[in-house]
């Protein structure tokens, strides 16, 4: 992993230079960045103990050129999110990029923190709280969620809960664990640009048996829109203009996304497919398409 601890921290990312993108790098080492972020994922409970590596992005000096919040799935902080963040820092997104732990912090409890309503609309409204005051006081810098599996979910609710005055720049699922018939329409809103909903048929376990069995975060027994991507068959499903699906193909293999749940928090797929759009600035879906060449944004079905 290389060092990204020589930033300091009481500068911001545009005027610092970062590590070359990973999208620039030579062959291998694109191939270094996606092993180390595949190597990661069975030790991700480490995140908590590995915070300090992320710590220089989230300094409060960097929230004036904008504010990119990362929501975990039910599993809290972990080494997951910390690859996001370190993709986003390999494509050069300037701002503060800070992980917002919505769950208790308990790994343990995380089917709990899947189950438990009055949090999610707790955390929902006090995230929201958080971007209202980062509007108040930077009103030009973007505003950036991003979340993953459960993490997914929350940002919809997050969208939901924000006034009607604000609005935030782009939100991104990953393999969300929110149901595909869930109501978009006042999410949608609350976005200048949309959301993208990445997604993968190959999650199987987790955002499509597992939320079968045990719930999606809004309380359905469902396959996912982290799996199929959202239900083009809602009533409302007609004025979602704002909704890009994002679906899993072959070529994000070799991005380091095999196609599962975890691969999407991949730091080399996060740098090359997921930064891209954030980095948009407010160029039309065609024009800022990421993982060129031919793109992969399609519309909802």
């Amino acid at each position: 992993m290389p060092d990204l601890l020589n930033i300091p921290a009481s500068r911001t990312a545009s005027s610092t230079p970062g590590p070359r993108p990973a999208s620039h790098r030579s062959g291998w080492r694109r191939w270094k960045t996606a092993l180390g972020s595949l190597l990661s994922v069975p030790l991700h409970p480490l995140g908590k103990l590995c915070r300090f590596r992320v710590a220089p992005y989230r300094h409060e000096t960097r929230r004036a050129d904008g504010l990119t919040l990362i929501l975990p799935g039910i599993e809290g902080e972990s080494l997951l999110n910390h690859d996001v963040v370190f993709g986003l820092v390999d494509a050069g997104v300037p701002g503060a990029i800070e992980i917002d732990d919505w769950t208790s912090g308990h790994p343990a409890l995380g089917l709990w923190h899947l189950w438990d309503r009055r949090r999610h609309q707790r955390e929902a409204r006090r995230i929201a709280d958080r971007i209202v005051q980062q509007q108040q006081q930077h009103p030009q810098a973007p505003i950036h969620l991003i979340g993953h599996s459960g993490g997914g979910a929350m940002v919809v609710l997050v969208l939901e809960a924000l006034p009607a005055s604000v609005r935030v720049t782009t939100a991104i699922l990953l393999n969300a664990a929110v149901s595909r018939s869930h109501d978009l329409t006042r999410a949608l809103t609350r976005l200048d640009r949309g959301l993208w909903n990445f997604s993968a048929v190959g999650d199987w376990f987790f955002v499509t048996l597992g939320t079968l069995v045990c719930r999606s975060l809004d309380g359905v027994h469902t396959v996912c829109a982290g799996a199929w991507g959202f239900a083009s068959t809602h009533p409302s499903a007609g004025s979602w203009s704002g909704l890009h699906e994002r679906r899993w193909t072959w070529r994000d293999a070799g991005r380091g996304h095999g196609g599962g749940h975890f691969g999407c928090t991949n730091r080399l797929f996060v740098s090359e497919c997921v930064a891209p759009i954030l980095q948009a600035q407010g160029e039309s879906v065609g024009a800022s398409r990421s993982c060129s060449p031919g793109g992969d944004v399609s519309p909802p079905r």
